[in-house]
């Protein structure tokens, strides 16, 4: 929970600096920094997902099995 916060605090603050650099027309732009914090958020939400799934069917696998069925 902590570091999905922090995450989003990352994303925040690169993003605002991104706009400011827009607005006063710096020539640094900070968009690509942006993007990569954003990237690396969602394939660590795409890695969570994946693994929830796995204990899902797990989960299922071994209901089955108390009750001496077989999955599909």
């Amino acid at each position: 929970m902590l570091a999905s916060r922090c995450q989003v605090w990352a994303i925040v603050t690169a993003a605002l600096m991104a706009a400011r650099s827009e607005l006063l027309g710096d020539q640094k732009t900070r968009w690509k920094e942006v993007w990569a914090v954003i990237g690396q958020g969602f394939g660590e939400a795409k890695r969570a997902a994946a693994e929830g799934v796995e204990a899902i069917k797990a989960e299922a696998g071994l209901y089955a099995f108390a009750l001496g069925e077989t999955l599909h």
